[in-house]
């Protein structure tokens, strides 16, 4: 850095010092040492007097931000079905996930074969030619088919292992046909499996499905539902498409699935959690996102660590509309518990600021009325002496409203107060930055906020 770019640098530090008043000596003379060597090719974090436009200072701001956020959310069609393919024991696994495929056994059954006759009694003897020892062929063959029609482009695939479990949208299918992927290898390695000798470094199955990993978790961390169902069911390929709710709360930390919006925060805090705390959380989040209760629903696994997943309903609106509409609430509740978070440092005016947004969000509604009000106040103040009962009909009104503006004020202190505190103890992980990424709706200019 050279000598004019320090001096800006301590410049800018002693401006910074003097208009926040909130680091301390050490950790002011820390992040000066952290500023002085940073790359100066790099635009300075910013706090928030110096953002002009490029800050969420109103409900507006926070509107456009939620704008430019819905287009992040994953829609998931009800079309799209769920699958739980086996990894042989989780033997291959690790060669599914790494190299972005999943694979199913009986080489024989290619797609031309499968789908070259219907009567069950020719496959029963291919299977038998080939020396596979499956009794029940007919489950074979229904695996097979399903594997290679049924799965679609864009279903999505719980992959299993010994102690993982990986989501995945599935892709196209393709066969591999190699020396590695023959009937005879497949035998070959099936009698190594059995016998524990298989060293798992190739996959030996001839029919494939491209796959792209969405997630990843421990296999005990999964929900219950989900769980008790890989304990039970053992076959290599099996719909799942009625756990869809708990498959997608793996997947993502948000997304929209048949009329319903399926919001997730994970609760890192593993010591015993204050009973206090969670239902201040959960009322919090309750009462600023749902303005109907019956709209809400929640499903909480919760052995410390674990998910609150909240179930929140469309009644009518064209899914764009709802997302935009509840992406607000939701975005400020991501403000309020990780807003500083986002940027490295917490910016000191952060709560603050939020209180004014959500007091004008709580208030949204009663501000046209406001507004008509000041309106209908100038119109008769215009008509003079012949309209004074109706301006102090109208003064009366206005006091109304702005005693339930500070009413709505209190409450969004409340709320939001709550809310920041709690997610410190209980630990709340900030959203997905791929789906959520504050620091970029936070910077992002107006004239984006498209």
């Amino acid at each position: 850095m050279c000598k004019e770019e320090k001096w800006y640098v301590s410049i800018h530090l002693m401006e910074v010092r003097g208009k926040c008043g909130l680091l301390s000596s050490k950790k002011f003379l820390l992040k000066a040492v952290e500023w002085s060597n940073m790359d100066t090719e790099k635009p300075m974090v910013q706090t928030d007097w110096q953002w002009g436009e490029r800050m969420i200072r109103t409900l507006d701001d926070m509107i456009q931000a939620a704008d430019l956020a819905t287009g992040s959310i994953p829609q998931i069609s009800g079309q799209q079905n769920f699958w739980m393919i086996r990894s042989t024991d989780g033997i291959i696994y690790s060669e599914y996930v790494e190299k972005g495929f999943i694979g199913i056994g009986w080489n024989v059954l290619t797609e031309d074969v499968l789908n070259q006759y219907e009567e069950k009694a020719y496959y029963e003897e291919l299977l038998k030619s080939h020396k596979y020892t499956d009794k029940a062929s007919g489950a074979v063959l229904s695996k097979c088919r399903r594997f290679v029609n049924e799965i679609q482009c864009g279903d999505i695939g719980i992959i299993v292992g010994k102690t993982e479990v990986a989501f995945a949208l599935i892709g196209k299918y393709f066969e591999l046909s190699t020396e590695e992927t023959t009937p005879e290898y497949e035998l070959e390695i099936n009698s190594q499996i059995e016998a524990g000798k298989y060293p798992g470094d190739s996959c030996p199955y001839r029919k494939r499905r491209e796959i792209t990993v969405i997630s990843r978790t421990e296999l005990d961390h999964v929900p219950l539902p989900i769980y008790k169902c890989l304990l039970s069911n053992r076959h290599s390929l099996s719909s799942m498409s009625k756990y869809a709710d708990s498959i997608l709360s793996c997947c993502y930390d948000l997304c929209y699935y048949e009329n319903r919006l399926i919001l997730k925060y994970h609760v890192k805090q593993e010591k015993d959690i204050n009973p206090v705390d969670f239902s201040q959380f959960v009322l919090s989040i309750a009462e600023l996102v749902a303005e109907d209760d019956r709209q809400l629903v929640g499903k909480y696994n919760l052995n410390s660590e674990g998910d609150v997943v909240l179930f929140l309903a469309n009644n009518g609106q064209s899914a764009v509309d709802f997302l935009k509409n509840y992406m607000v609430p939701i975005l400020l509740a991501s403000f309020i518990m990780f807003g500083g978070k986002g940027f490295g440092f917490e910016f000191p005016s952060m709560i603050d600021k939020m209180k004014g947004i959500v007091t004008d969000f709580i208030f949204r509604k009663e501000n046209r009325r406001l507004k008509a009000a000041e309106v209908q106040k100038a119109e008769a103040e215009a008509r003079g002496a012949a309209a004074r009962a109706e301006q102090a009909e109208i003064e009366t009104k206005l006091k109304r409203i702005e005693l339930e503006r500070e009413m709505a004020r209190s409450r969004a202190e409340v709320l939001v107060d709550n809310l920041a505190r709690v997610s410190v103890p209980l630990q709340i992980v900030p959203p997905d930055s791929k789906i959520l990424n504050l620091a970029e709706l936070y910077e992002a200019p107006k004239k984006d906020k498209t």
